[in-house]
């Protein structure tokens, strides 16, 4: 849910910049409430308030793919301790 919501709100993200020119910074509020920023000091997509900002499409897909790994780490460590 937020791997999906992340991925779209990175791309209004890079939609919105690209259409936008602007001397200041506008602010929206994307999918599952994470903070689109464009312009300005915070400029990126953020999970809560500030936190874990990403503005560009290396950031967003290494992070991705750490989640994924981790994701896949955690099952099977589970499936060994149902083993024991």
């Amino acid at each position: 849910k937020y791997i999906q919501a992340w991925k779209n709100n990175f791309d209004t993200y890079t939609k919105l910049k690209a259409e936008l020119k602007l001397d200041g910074n506008i602010e929206t509020i994307g999918e599952v409430g994470m903070k689109v920023s464009i312009g300005g000091y915070l400029d990126g997509v953020c999970i809560d308030g500030w936190h874990m900002r990403v503005n560009t499409r290396e950031e967003i897909e290494e992070i991705i793919r750490d989640y994924k790994m981790a994701k896949n780490k955690a099952t099977k460590i589970q499936e060994m301790l149902r083993a024991l």
